[in-house]
């Protein structure tokens, strides 16, 4: 299927898997994409695999924040090769978070293993940041483990927005 020209594409919604995947059928056969984003985040891995599928597909996105960009968001962000947003918008840095329902037990190895699991997606996290940015690893890593809240002026002085704010 041919590639068409520009297509722009509302994402106000939750990042998982399935809001992931229509987010890339959507974004598939583009040649230039601009995503109009405003998310609070959700798993770091879905919004890893959209930023890997957009580098993999070599589609030209443009991401226009509208409002919110938190957490797994920024990686979201982080795909584009334009990046803009308003003044007003802002953007959270945090920690990788696993939850679980009050009635769930666990051991000690599946503990370690949980620990694990979060350690390994706050460093891709943080890379895919480094990367755009190219910021140091640690700076960003006090960042999130500090839950840093930017506006939108700061988020262009850090590197993650390519145009000053308007």
């Amino acid at each position: 299927m041919a590639k068409t020209k520009v297509k722009e594409i509302l994402f106000c919604d939750e990042i998982n898997n399935l809001t992931i995947q229509a987010l890339m059928e959507k974004c598939a056969n583009q040649k230039e994409v601009i995503l109009l984003l405003n998310s609070k985040g959700g798993n770091p891995d879905s919004a890893i695999a959209f930023f890997n599928f957009i580098k993999l597909k070599a589609i030209t996105l443009t991401v226009n924040v509208l409002s919110n960009c938190e957490s797994a968001a920024l990686i979201l962000l982080c795909a584009g090769k334009r990046r803009i947003a308003a003044k007003n918008c802002t953007f959270l840095l945090h920690q990788t978070t696993k939850s679980w329902s009050s009635d769930v037990c666990f051991n000690e190895k599946e503990i370690q293993s949980v620990l694990i699991s979060l350690q390994n997606l706050n460093k891709r996290s943080i890379d895919v940041i480094a990367e755009v940015t190219k910021k140091n690893f640690a700076k960003i890593k006090a960042l999130k483990y500090n839950e840093t809240l930017l506006n939108a002026q700061q988020a262009f002085e850090f590197g993650l927005l390519t145009e000053k704010p308007h």
